[in-house]
């Protein structure tokens, strides 16, 4: 679950996401994100739903690495996505679970114009990267520090704003 401080944080971005006119909060089944997009979603007074394969990239068998390790790895995703290695998914797979869950999202909510989803730093990005070729996806992933927030057109999935903290090296 999110601390206080994580809850306090989620509060203070949702007045930010009121300028989006978002229809509609759905969110990863991970207990962090559903939280933080429940939490939203109230702020917000929007409809939100808990949905399946918007999960992080699966890496439970990586077990605990410091930090340097854990960024090669994660790297690694990026710079080479069929490769396995780095947990129990490439970063290809993940990339296509959750492209298929934002399809269905997208499909279950097609009656709002602006989807909001609380999901996972690194599918976010390789989600990203996938559709943007101007986007660098590790560094897209090192900025998202929490809170932060991706805005993509709704069209083409091509990012238009990035909300997070300064990454060095730009995107």
């Amino acid at each position: 679950q999110l601390g206080e401080a994580g809850r306090m944080a989620t509060r203070q971005l949702a007045p930010r996401l009121n300028l989006y006119n978002i229809g509609a909060m759905v969110a990863s089944q991970e207990p962090k994100a559903a939280e933080t997009g429940q939490i939203l979603a109230t702020a917000l007074g929007i409809s939100f739903e808990a949905l399946p394969g918007l999960h992080e990239h699966q890496r439970k068998t990586v077990g605990w690495l410091d930090r340097s390790a854990f960024e090669a790895g994660v790297r690694s995703l990026f710079e080479t996505p069929e490769n396995p290695g780095f947990g129990e998914e490439t970063g290809a797979m993940a990339c296509a679970r959750f492209t298929k869950a934002v399809e269905r999202a997208l499909e279950k909510q097609a009656r709002v114009d602006t989807l909001a989803i609380a999901t996972h730093g690194t599918v976010i990005a390789l989600f990203c990267a996938a559709r943007d070729n101007r986007i660098d996806g590790f560094l897209l992933w090192r900025l998202l520090q929490l809170p932060a927030y991706v805005v993509l057109d709704a069209q083409t999935f091509w990012v238009r704003e990035i909300i997070g903290e300064p990454c060095p090296g730009g995107l």
